[in-house]
């Protein structure tokens, strides 16, 4: 897929990353604040997004198609890739789970991959998206692995090598349900930089946080200022922030 777009924003300078879970649009406690969310978001002014376990045209939350709605409230460009289909019903329209991402300016490509999957279990895929910068492309990916250890090493292990296969300076971001050092740990710092590394940040749950389940990543080509989160209970996990530029 390949949409046309205005140049925007030029991606010389440092620009501003921001990942976050928006848990469908609801609070840990389970409340509706999607409307809270998008507003939110608004003040961390992100130059590239990426938001997991987004809903599209389901009736838990409302019919909203939350990926677009955030596109339309922020000014920006942006792509869903469902890894969940409701019942096809004639007439109606499906509902959708999955991932997305919002950028601002040029867009070359962009796409949806299913990643490896235990059978009986959710699944998974990462979406990505190849930018238009005055510096060459530059790819941009949101990611939500699995929640058993042996899932998510085979999805990491898949994503690491298509990192590798990668010619573009890559961030790839998202909700990686794990912990440093572990063994999907491993199999993406051999092809990427993680750059919350050392940090302490912890990322869930987002009321009360005591661990980290949200990573940023980075291939070469790139460097990372700041790294935070932001301490918010919008939902159950916090956003990571951080800000990036091309290193050379």
């Amino acid at each position: 897929m390949s949409p046309s777009s205005p140049s925007g924003r030029d991606y010389d300078s440092p620009f501003r990353v921001v990942s976050y879970n928006l848990h469908s649009g609801r609070n840990a406690a389970g409340d509706e604040v999607f409307d809270q969310q998008v507003e939110f978001l608004r003040t961390l002014a992100p130059d590239l997004l990426a938001v997991q376990e987004v809903d599209r045209d389901w009736p838990r939350s409302a019919n909203i198609d939350q990926s677009g709605a955030l596109a339309l409230a922020l000014d920006m460009r942006g792509f869903f890739s469902p890894n969940l289909l409701g019942p096809w019903t004639p007439g109606r329209k499906t509902y959708q789970y999955g991932i997305a991402e919002l950028w601002r300016g040029g867009a070359e490509m962009l796409g949806g991959v299913a990643l490896p999957g235990v059978p009986g279990r959710e699944p998974r895929g990462f979406a990505y998206v190849e930018l238009e910068t005055r510096r060459g492309g530059l790819i941009f990916a949101n990611i939500h692995l699995g929640r058993s250890p042996a899932e998510r090493s085979a999805q990491a292990e898949f994503v690491a090598e298509w990192l590798n296969s990668r010619s573009l300076p890559t961030i790839l971001v998202g909700d990686f349900n794990m912990i440093p050092d572990s063994p999907e740990y491993r199999f993406l710092v051999a092809a990427a930089t993680d750059v919350t590394a050392g940090l302490d940040l912890v990322t869930f749950p987002g009321d009360v946080p005591d661990r980290q389940r949200d990573y940023v990543f980075i291939t070469a080509g790139l460097r990372a200022g700041s790294v935070s989160t932001i301490d918010s209970d919008l939902s159950d996990h916090r956003p990571v922030v951080v800000e990036i530029e091309f290193s050379s």
